[in-house]
């Protein structure tokens, strides 16, 4: 298997400062890199000449996986003009375990945090009693609570 591992999953934000407010000071991620990335060797990755970005790390611990968010400097992240929906082909989102589900989804609402519906609770199968909900971040990326606690 080449596979052994996970090491993070990232998504491009319009706004570092403000996705840091949602991610680091309203989820509680750590931060573990902050760092601004150029030069031939980035531009190269990522595809686009003359790229300049703010690649930033978050995570619970110093361990892998990590969130990574990316702000394009050069050239300019930017919005997409139509609001993604779930069944969009390349959407993703982040789930995140927490201790107290609708405890969080109180928390995060009065924090003015929108979610789609208040949390729910999965009904047969391997997930059996667990619960989660869906919520979105600055960019209106998906990120999903998920708790184990029946």
């Amino acid at each position: 298997m080449a596979v052994v591992g996970i090491h993070h999953a990232a998504t491009t934000v319009v706004d570092m400062e403000q996705s840091l407010r949602f991610y680091r000071d309203l989820l509680g991620l750590h931060l573990v890199d902050d760092e601004t990335l150029s030069g031939r060797e980035i531009s190269d990755m990522v595809a686009l000449p003359n790229a300049r970005l703010r690649a930033v790390m978050l995570g619970l611990d110093e361990k892998t996986p990590y969130v990574e968010l990316i702000e394009y400097l050069s050239p300019k992240s930017w919005r997409s003009p139509r609001e993604g929906v779930a069944s969009d082909i390349g959407n993703a989102h982040f789930c995140f375990l927490v201790d107290s589900i609708h405890a969080e989804y109180e928390r995060l609402r009065m924090a003015g945090v929108n979610f789609t519906a208040p949390p729910f609770m999965a009904e047969g199968g391997r997930f059996d009693g667990e619960w989660a909900a869906y919520c979105y971040d600055p960019d209106g990326f998906v990120v999903e609570l998920w708790s184990h606690h029946r």
